[in-house]
């Protein structure tokens, strides 16, 4: 089964535009028979049940976005190692991921 990894620096499943792109490409991608990975870069969001990930894909939070009230200076800072955290995921999956598919 061919492994799909869906990464990118959104929140996830927060409702908004970035999330509902990902919900459907991420549901094609499964429909068409492959097993999805969402690895969201934004902060993970308390979802009300509707917002709640779909169960045929796994998803993970890398918390590479810094929260809007942080300072302009840490912002700054971490665009020095911005995509870090989401390399560090995907070296960490045990089955081989096929294909890496990046939002934004």
């Amino acid at each position: 089964m061919l492994r799909i990894a869906y990464v990118g620096p959104f929140n996830y499943p927060d409702g908004g535009a970035c999330a509902k792109h990902v919900d459907g490409l991420a549901e094609a991608f499964s429909l068409a028979g492959a097993s999805v990975s969402i690895c969201a870069g934004g902060r993970v969001i308390n979802a009300k049940t509707d917002l709640e990930p779909n169960p045929r894909y796994e998803v993970s939070h890398v918390q590479e976005l810094e929260e809007k009230q942080a300072s302009n200076l840490v912002k700054g800072l971490r665009v020095l190692s911005f995509g870090d955290q989401t390399i560090k995921w995907l070296d960490e999956q045990t089955e081989r991921i096929d294909v890496v598919v990046q939002y934004g």
